[in-house]
């Protein structure tokens, strides 16, 4: 156990015992007094350390502090994140006239961060309204889905 342990756990021990010690006395004149001693002795396993601490004897070891990543956790926030992101897309490319677009986005697993593989948009069902009769349907919404997504055009597949 390393020494900031050991002092924790003294001043933890004082204050049960103390908690201990006001549970069992009976109400009277002698109460105040215990308390006073339990409260000493609370005061006095904080300031143990002091003099080691002053001596350079006493360590903080961080030896068994680590973290790591949790992935299962990384994935799971990714997941979402890019659900997110669909349902964001098949909203803005309503807004651009394609509306009832359907976008997914596939993701890959291979490193420590999904990422995105494929993307699928179906416009097959898609009502093109306003201005965008006479366009290349299929450049225009897989360079806007690959713009916002930051990947290339040629991950984004566009069914018509």
């Amino acid at each position: 156990m390393s020494g900031f342990s050991a002092w924790i756990m003294s001043i933890t021990g004082a204050v049960c015992l103390g908690a201990l010690a006001n549970v069992l006395m009976a109400e009277g004149s002698t109460k105040k007094y215990v308390k006073g001693i339990v409260a000493l002795i609370v005061f006095a396993a904080i300031l143990a350390p002091i003099p080691a601490v002053l001596n350079g004897e006493f360590g903080f070891s961080a030896d068994n502090l680590s973290s790591t990543a949790d992935d299962a956790f990384i994935t799971d926030v990714t997941e979402t994140r890019y659900r997110n992101a669909e349902a964001a897309l098949e909203s803005a490319l309503s807004a651009r006239g394609y509306e009832g677009a359907s976008v997914r986005i596939y993701l890959g697993y291979g490193g420590d961060v999904p990422e995105v593989v494929a993307v699928v948009a179906d416009i097959t069902s898609a009502v093109i309204i306003g201005e965008n009769e006479n366009i290349n349907i299929k450049e225009d919404v897989a360079d806007y889905i690959a713009s916002a997504l930051g990947i290339e055009p040629v991950r984004v597949s566009v069914v018509y």
